[in-house]
Order: structure tokens, then C-alpha cells, then sequence
């Protein structure tokens, strides 16, 4: 159990790493570079473990380019929106994610919510709406439009959410090595990052803050926290793994707090407990309710 609170209190950190990395570089910047590093170290660990490189064939090799494509639309909106937003904002967003996947798999695959995923769904679109519509600077119970970096934001998560759905048969189906897929998603993502690099015209960072924060953001979520999830299947369900998310939240506001001095409003707390009871609904209707 220990080792589940380890998983969600470093993933947590990818949030205010990515903040303070913003603070030196652009989204496009830390995309850029998340996802070099991120390749870099997946794909040479897969050699060594390995000794070579499989091969794709063209109908996978282009569900893993729309994979790529998902995966750095979520980077690239999560991190603009993180620029705008706080951090604790950000993750409080993104621990939805196991419920837009039920709602996508609702809707696509027309799988049945009983009673309690229904209220479950609902309670947890509820605590995203007060979280959207809550002015993260302020403490007391300030309400107001959801912007732009709140839509981005939601658009971020929902292509990460969609994303799973693409790579999931590639490792379950086609038995590729996950962490070779995750490599190979990771250098697309940044190959795909240089054109726009040039079409805009941006210069590489040169601070020696930004690619440290960056690196510890793709170390942390693509290497160290991927691997750790992996392991703990083999003694946990991926219900409980995804349902524990929910403490996310909890722990970037510990370091939102620390290292970006981002203080959590009485609005955070509400969506927290709000979201936190909608997972906990929603697979108890899984667990105990199956249709």
C-alpha cells in the first residue's frame, strides 16, 4: 500500500515540475523536451532489456502515430493551460480522467452504467465544474465563466483520456512491449515538435532550470511512475490503481503549495471530496454491480 501512495505522490509532482519549468520555456518548449527525454531514456532502456528494436507493421505503426498525435495535443494543451492556471488546478482536472474514459467507452462502446456509476459520473462532472468555474487565486468561495485556459485544460484531458483507448490493443491484443510503445509514442511526439519549432521560430532554452524541472517531470511520469504502475498490477487491480488517483490532487497541493506557493482554496477542497466521491461510486457500481 505504501508503494501505491509513493506512485500518486510522484506523479503529483509532474505538475509543479512542469510549472517551474514553464517559468523558463514555453509549452511547446516542454513538450518538446519532455518528450525527448522521455524517448531517450524508454528507448535505450528497451535495447539494453531487449537488444533490438521490433518491428511494426504499417496498420499498427499508424494507430501508434494517432496514438502520438493524442498524446502531444494532451501535452501540448495541458502545458499551455498550465502556464495560466495553478498546478493544483491542473491535477484536480486530470484525476477525471478515469471517469472521461468511462464516459468515452459509454459512448463509443455503449457499456452500461448502473445506478451508482450514473450518480458516480455525475458527482464527479459536478466537483470538475466547481474546480472550472473557481478563481484558483482566491481562498474564499469565488465563482466565475470558465476561460480559455479552463477549456484547454479539458480538451488536455480528454485526449489523454482518448489516447488509452488507441494504445491499449497495441499491448494487450498485439502483446508490443509497453515500454518500447511508450518510446516509440514519445520520440513521434518530439519528431513531430521540431516543424513547429521552426515554423514558430523558437529558440531552444539555454537555462539549465528549465531542463532540469523538465527532465525531473518526463523522469518521474514516463520512467519511474510508468514502471512503478506496471509493477503494482501484479498485486493490484487497475480499478484500485486508478480509483487511488483521486490523492493526486491532495499531494500537488503540497507541492504547489512549497514550491510555487500556490495556497489551496475552500473551492479545491469541495471538487476534491466531490471528485474523490464520484470515483469512489463509480467502481463500487464496477466492483459490486457489474452489469
Amino acid at each position: 500500500m505504501i508503494l501505491v501512495i509513493v506512485l500518486n505522490a510522484l506523479f503529483a509532482l509532474t505538475f509543479s515540475a512542469g510549472k517551474k519549468a514553464l517559468m523558463y520555456g514555453s509549452p511547446l518548449m516542454l513538450s518538446f523536451g519532455r518528450t525527448a527525454i522521455a524517448a531517450l531514456i524508454l528507448l535505450l532502456f528497451n535495447l539494453i532489456k531487449n537488444r533490438s528494436f521490433p518491428k511494426i507493421n504499417l496498420s499498427h505503426l499508424m494507430l501508434l502515430l494517432t496514438y502520438s498525435l493524442m498524446l502531444l495535443t494532451s501535452f501540448l494543451c495541458g502545458n499551455w493551460a498550465l502556464a495560466r492556471v495553478t498546478s493544483i488546478k491542473s491535477a484536480l482536472f486530470y484525476a477525471m480522467a478515469p471517469l472521461i474514459t468511462a464516459l468515452i467507452s459509454y459512448l463509443l462502446f455503449h457499456d452500461r452504467f448502473n445506478y451508482y456509476k450514473t450518480i458516480g459520473i455525475i458527482m464527479g462532472f459536478i466537483g470538475m465544474l466547481v474546480i472550472a468555474t473557481n478563481n484558483s487565486n482566491q481562498i474564499d468561495l469565488i465563482l466565475q465563466m470558465p476561460g480559455w485556459p479552463e477549456f484547454v485544460l479539458g480538451l488536455a484531458v480528454i485526449t489523454y483520456a482518448t489516447g488509452w483507448f488507441l494504445i491499449k490493443p497495441l499491448v494487450t491484443e498485439d502483446h508490443y512491449n509497453p515500454v518500447y510503445m511508450n518510446g516509440l509514442a514519445s520520440l513521434i511526439s518530439c519528431l513531430i515538435c521540431i516543424p513547429i519549432i521552426i515554423i514558430t521560430q523558437e529558440n531552444l532554452p539555454l537555462i539549465p532550470a528549465f531542463w532540469i524541472w523538465t527532465s525531473v517531470q518526463a523522469i518521474v511520469s514516463s520512467v519511474i511512475c510508468y514502471s512503478l504502475y506496471m509493477y503494482l498490477l501484479n498485486y493490484y487491480s487497475a480499478n484500485f490503481l486508478s480509483f487511488s488517483g483521486f490523492s493526486e490532487p491532495i499531494f500537488a497541493a503540497i507541492y504547489g503549495w512549497f514550491l510555487l506557493n500556490e495556497v489551496p482554496s475552500i473551492i479545491f477542497w469541495i471538487a476534491t471530496v466531490l471528485i474523490a466521491l464520484g470515483l469512489y461510486l463509480f467502481y463500487y457500481g464496477e466492483k459490486n454491480h457489474s452489469n
